[in-house]
């Protein structure tokens, strides 16, 4: 009799787990695989560059995804799938000052049969680009922001080092910028900072050594630099400049090269992260590494700076220079990376006037440079050109001015550049503003430079 009620109270319990065990897949079922959050979060104020990100709280079926992400208003763009996230990242820079809705339909599936059972969505609007800037022009100067229709008594400054601002750049994201400053032992360090500044945090002690000229790889997970050893003696020179890495998160930093008889310069990547470039004053030459396989390209010039590459990477415009009848010309040429060959670029008669080293705009379609006829007095004006010369007006006649330092915004709207009044005794440095289809230069700041966008 024991036994029977034993068995019965078995069987009970094995009824009563049954029933638990189908009323937690009953509620599985209505609860559906969870959506762990949505990028940006509602009401942000987001990057041009921004990539919309939908985390899940469970493994996906990746196929089971596809379409379900949409962006309005709609934009092209390309879908990725990286561990537990769905990302959608746009071809093209959003439009700064525009609301746009990201929206995740239901109907994706989990790895263990779950369904996504509602619609999540995210509104947000893509913030107005910035202007950094360091100020004084000529150090001791600190880094400062400033928007694009403010007042130049509007700007902000956002580094407090006591003047030791070397140099900095701009992540492609404009979340942070990177800067080189001069510590206690008259090394230089790098610093990680904020878009509004705040509190920065020291990514490379470089102690006695200068690690300068910062900049960042477009997916924002390294920055390159030149790291300059210490000289022998306490006063003297710094060694010669050797590209180093640092990884942006970790801290973790090394030299690119092994070779320490190779230098390295003024580093630039290429839009699409697949090529590095420096310059290597040993060689005279531009030295570009393909990242993944290590395979490197060199190319001769003595003009000692990097160029600028086209939107996809694949060419470069550089400057070097020419003897032409007892007078130095800086000369435009191409680079084809694909079909390494090295070309003269802008007309048929590239040769014939003085450039400066040019801006590739976002789409490819024009070039931003500098240029001083022949003839003409000792400026240099702005000129906006096709790849090949055609279609060039100048976009400045002031004689009194020159430019250079010209940077293209996300969309190729404007340019920031700075220019300099060389007829004037003691002129300082100016940074302005150009914008597209008007003939009007602003000025923005007076007594600063290097200008950067901060998207």
């Amino acid at each position: 009799m024991k036994r029977d009620r034993f068995d019965h109270l078995v069987w009970v319990l094995i009824a009563a787990l049954l029933a638990a065990i189908g009323g937690v897949l009953a509620v599985g079922d209505r609860v559906g695989a969870r959506v762990a959050g949505i990028f940006p979060a509602g009401g942000a104020q987001a990057s041009p560059f921004t990539k919309l990100e939908v985390a899940f709280g469970q493994p996906m079926l990746e196929s089971s995804l596809t379409g379900l992400l949409v962006l309005e208003p709609a934009i092209l763009g390309t879908t990725a799938w990286e561990l537990d996230t769905l990302r959608f990242t746009p071809e093209q820079p959003l439009v700064s000052g525009s609301s746009y809705t990201a929206r995740l339909a239901p109907g994706g599936r989990s790895v263990s049969g779950r369904t996504v059972l509602r619609e999540t969505s995210t509104t947000f609007t893509v913030r107005n680009p910035k202007i950094l800037y360091v100020y004084p022009a000529n150090p001791p100067h600190e880094i400062f922001s400033i928007d694009v229709q403010a007042d130049a008594s509007a700007g902000v400054q956002l580094t407090n080092t006591n003047g030791g601002i070397y140099d900095y750049a701009v992540a492609r994201d404009g979340a942070q910028l990177v800067y080189a400053a001069q510590n206690a032992r008259t090394g230089v360090d790098l610093w990680l900072l904020s878009r509004t500044g705040g509190v920065p945090r020291l990514l490379v002690a470089c102690e006695i050594d200068r690690c300068i000229a910062p900049e960042w790889s477009p997916d924002g997970r390294r920055i390159a630099y030149s790291r300059e050893n210490a000289g022998v003696a306490p006063g003297s020179a710094p060694g010669a400049p050797r590209l180093w890495t640092v990884d942006v998160e970790t801290g973790e930093t090394a030299a690119f090269n092994q070779d320490t008889k190779v230098l390295g310069f003024g580093a630039t990547w290429s839009p699409d992260g697949k090529r590095l470039m420096v310059y290597d004053g040993s060689e005279l030459a531009l030295r570009v590494y393909e990242v993944a396989s290590g395979r490197q390209q060199v190319v001769q010039t003595q003009m000692g700076m990097v160029g600028s590459w086209s939107p996809d990477g694949a060419r470069m415009l550089i400057t070097d220079l020419k003897l032409a009848q007892s007078q130095a010309l800086v000369t435009l040429h191409l680079i084809d990376f694909e079909r390494k060959d090295v070309s003269a670029a802008i007309g048929p008669d590239p040769d014939a006037n003085d450039y400066s080293s040019p801006a590739w705009s976002p789409a490819g379609d024009w070039l931003l440079t500098a240029k001083r006829l022949p003839g003409s007095g000792p400026n240099k004006q702005l000129w906006l050109m096709r790849l090949d010369g055609t279609e060039g007006r100048a976009l400045s006649s002031d004689n009194n001015y020159t430019y250079d330092g010209y940077r293209w915004d996300a969309w190729g709207t404007r340019a920031v550049m700075q220019r300099i009044a060389l007829r004037e005794a003691g002129a300082l440095p100016e940074v302005v503003v150009l914008t597209m289809g008007s003939s009007e230069v602003k000025l923005l700041v007076a007594d600063a430079s290097m200008a950067r966008w901060l998207p």
